[in-house]
């Protein structure tokens, strides 16, 4: 271990639910970058009097891949980090800050120190790993999600009871599959996207009050960061 390095420390946020967050400090020893692109499609057509149509449609995602050697003087440990759309400025030799679970050595928030950036900048690639260790607004999210439960059961009985009143004597089992058919319908254009939209809208707060948290601890563990002239005695 290196003395001139600070130790991990390990940080309380209570009006967030998370405990023993860590804060690495470590160098970076290499890094590489790519870009990975998904594409969609769909494909339609008709016919009508002897003559037919064909359309479809494309669509592409790219997503831009990083991957981070970090070397912890503190144990000379080194891990390995990837991040997906982080696009995170740094090179080899910069210092970093990580800010990680208690149990987990994925980052979900990064200091430049050499550069005094954060990243990610969006929010929600915070909160999306920082779920399993912090909490907000919890509330919030349950009661959209009992929302789209609702809708999902409101619309099952709804049709159910349609169903009923146009086809009185229909058979039991043909009414509930009835509307069952109707709560997948719901859960999958309505309830399903709603649902959706809420944990995302969550994980996005959570992340943003997660970043306001950690910023000043990181901001301070930069400041005791070594200089470039006592680097070489640091890693070593």
């Amino acid at each position: 271990m290196s003395s001139y390095w600070p130790e991990t420390e390990s940080l309380d946020i209570p009006h967030l639910d998370a405990r023993g967050i860590r804060l690495r400090v470590g160098m970076v020893t290499g890094q590489s970058r790519w870009s990975s692109t998904s594409v969609k499609g769909s494909i339609g057509g008709g016919m009508y009097n002897g003559t037919g149509s064909v359309h479809g449609s494309v669509s592409s995602t790219v997503t831009n891949h990083q991957r981070v050697f970090v070397h912890f003087p503190e144990d000379s440990s080194e891990v390995a980090l990837e991040w997906d759309d982080w696009n995170f400025d740094i090179r080899e030799g910069h210092t970093l800050i990580l800010a990680c679970g208690p149990t987990d050595d994925r980052a979900c928030l990064a200091y430049n120190a050499d550069t005094r950036q954060p990243g990610p900048k969006n929010s929600l690639k915070i909160g999306e790993i920082a779920t399993s260790y912090a909490r907000t607004f919890a509330l919030d999210l349950w009661f959209w999600r009992l929302i789209a439960i609702g809708m999902v059961v409101a619309a099952g009985a709804l049709i159910f009871g349609i169903f009923h009143g146009m086809f009185p004597y229909a058979h039991e089992a043909v009414k509930g599959g009835a509307g069952v058919a109707g709560c997948v319908g719901c859960w999958l254009f309505i309830a399903g996207p709603l649902s959706r939209w809420a944990g995302r809208v969550y994980r996005r707060r959570l992340g943003r009050r997660l970043r306001k948290a950690l910023l000043p601890e990181m901001e301070r563990a930069a400041g005791r960061v070594p200089r470039s002239s006592q680097l070489t005695s640091a890693v070593a």
